[in-house]
C-alpha cells in the first residue's frame, strides 16, 4: 500500500497571540501524530523523521533496533550533506547507557551526550572517542522506545547546535508519548522496515535522495525555494532571480538562507555544488 506524504505544520501560527510555548505544544502534537501515523503504516517512517529533523532542528536522527549484540537501522535521515550516510550509526552512546545506566532505562527514558559526558568514566568510552572525532556534534539525544529481552528500540537524534528546549514543556512528556504509541505499533511493522532499510542502502538508486531538488525532495525545500534553487544553479544572480520571480532581493535572501539550513550549505558556491552533484547522481 503506498504511503501518504505527511503535512509539515510546525510553521504554522495555532491562533493569533500564541506565544512560544504554545508554537512549541502545536509542533510536538503535530510530531506525536505523525509518528503515530507512520508507525500504523500510513506515513513512511523516512518521510516522518525527515519531518522531524527540520522541526528539531536536527543534524542527523537515527531509528534502531540493538539486538542480541547487533544494530539494526530501520531508518535514519541527515540534513547536511556531509553529514555521515544515513545508517552508519555505531550504538556507541546506547552501549555506554546500557553499561553505566543500565537501571534508567525504560520506555520514555532520555539520556543526553552533554550530560553524560560529565561521568567519570565517560573520558575513556568508545562513546568519548566517537564524539571526539565528529566535531561538528554539540549533543546527542537517546530516547529509549522499547526494551525486551536480548532487544532495545532506539531513537537517536544528533545536533549541530545545543538543543532548542523549554523548561515548561519536558522533553519526557514527548518521549513517553513516543515510547507508548511505539508498544501498540502494527504487528511486523519494523521487521519490514529493517528490510526496506537494508534494501535501499544496496541500491544504486540510494544516491538520487543526494538530489536536493529531486521528486522526493530530502531537506524539505518549499516551492519558492526549489524555484530560487533552480534560477541559482542556472548563473542567475539575486537581482535577475528577483526580477524573474516577480519578489523583492530580501526575499530571495530570505529564501536562500532557508536553502543554506535546510541543507546545511555555507554559501551560494557551496549550495551550487551541491545542486550540481545532485544532477550528477541522478543522471
Amino acid at each position: 500500500m503506498p504511503h501518504r506524504m505527511p503535512k509539515d505544520r510546525s510553521q504554522l501560527v495555532p491562533f493569533e497571540g500564541a506565544t512560544d510555548l504554545h508554537l512549541r505544544v502545536a509542533r510536538d502534537l503535530d510530531l506525536i501524530n505523525n509518528w503515530n501515523a507512520a508507525l500504523f503504516g500510513h506515513f513512511s517512517m523516512t518521510d516522518v523523521l525527515a519531518m522531524m529533523i527540520r522541526q528539531v532542528e536536527a543534524y542527523g536522527i537515527a531509528l534502531y533496533r540493538f539486538e542480541n549484540d547487533c544494530l539494526q537501522t530501520i531508518a535514519a535521515v541527515s540534513r547536511a550533506m556531509d553529514a555521515p550516510r544515513p545508517g552508519s550509526n555505531t550504538g556507541n552512546m546506547l552501549l555506554y547507557v546500557k553499561e553505566h545506566h543500565k537501571e534508567a532505562i525504560q520506555p520514555g527514558a532520555t539520556f543526553r551526550l552533554s550530560k553524560l559526558c560529565q561521568d567519570p568514566t565517560f573520558e575513556q568510552s568508545p562513546a568519548q572517542r566517537e564524539w571526539a572525532a565528529q566535531p561538528k556534534i554539540v549533543d546527542k539525544t537517546l530516547i529509549i522506545l522499547e526494551v525486551k529481552e536480548g532487544r532495545t528500540d532506539v531513537l537517536e537524534t544528533t545536533f549541530h547546535s545545543p538543543p532548542n528546549t523549554n523548561a515548561d514543556l519536558p522533553c519526557i512528556l514527548i518521549s513517553t508519548a513516543m515510547a507508548n504509541a511505539w508498544e501498540i505499533r502494527t504487528v511486523g511493522l519494523i521487521a519490514r522496515q529493517i528490510h526496506s532499510f537494508a534494501q535501499d542502502r544496496s541500491s544504486p538508486s540510494l544516491v538520487q535522495d543526494h538530489d536536493i531538488l529531486g521528486p522526493r525532495n530530502p531537506v524539505g525545500l518549499s516551492r519558492a525555494e526549489q524555484r530560487v534553487c533552480h534560477h541559482l544553479a542556472a548563473g542567475d544572480s539575486a537581482k535577475e532571480i528577483a526580477d524573474a520571480l516577480n519578489v523583492t532581493v530580501a526575499t530571495i535572501r530570505t529564501h536562500l538562507r532557508n536553502v543554506y539550513f535546510k541543507t546545511g550549505a555555507h554559501g551560494q558556491v557551496k549550495l551550487i555544488t551541491l545542486i550540481n552533484e545532485g544532477k550528477g547522481f541522478s543522471q
